[in-house]
């Protein structure tokens, strides 16, 4: 019973050779493309993740910002019991939210380098398997 099937089943060289498989460059192209596809969104929904935090931190940045000036404002003109304290832990927060913006700009530098180098390296797949179906194509 196996050897019916072996034998109703030719073997891929002999599709190969009649025309019957598509050549194995073509199968390499198919997972370059899906896996790009699966990466693409992927890399584009972090992007734009990374992208609203920046902003959002933007706006966060400008609104302690003015907060600060309006407490020094309030300082400088009133003899009410200090609030120099709360105008520290507001600079503070301004140097932290400072810092995590630079965090987020790293990590999106670095997630286009991993992309760009993803992407280098299916180009360098697919000019070795081109070069490997070539030679096979040769013999």
């Amino acid at each position: 019973m196996e050897a019916e099937a072996a034998a109703a089943e030719p073997s891929a060289a002999a599709d190969l050779a009649a025309g019957g498989l598509q050549d194995p460059g073509e199968h390499s192209d198919a997972l370059c493309e899906s896996l790009t596809g699966l990466l693409t969104p992927m890399v584009s929904k972090c992007d734009e993740g990374v992208q609203a935090a920046l902003n959002s931190q933007a706006v966060l940045s400008a609104q302690i910002d003015r907060v600060a000036l309006e407490l020094q404002r309030f300082l400088s003109s009133s003899q009410l019991p200090s609030l120099s304290p709360y105008a520290q832990k507001l600079a503070d927060m301004r140097r932290r939210v400072a810092d995590a913006n630079g965090t987020l700009v790293r990590v999106q530098e670095r997630l286009g380098r991993v992309q760009a180098r993803a992407t280098h390296l299916l180009e360098e797949e697919k000019l070795a398997l081109a070069v490997s179906n070539a030679a096979i194509a040769q013999q």
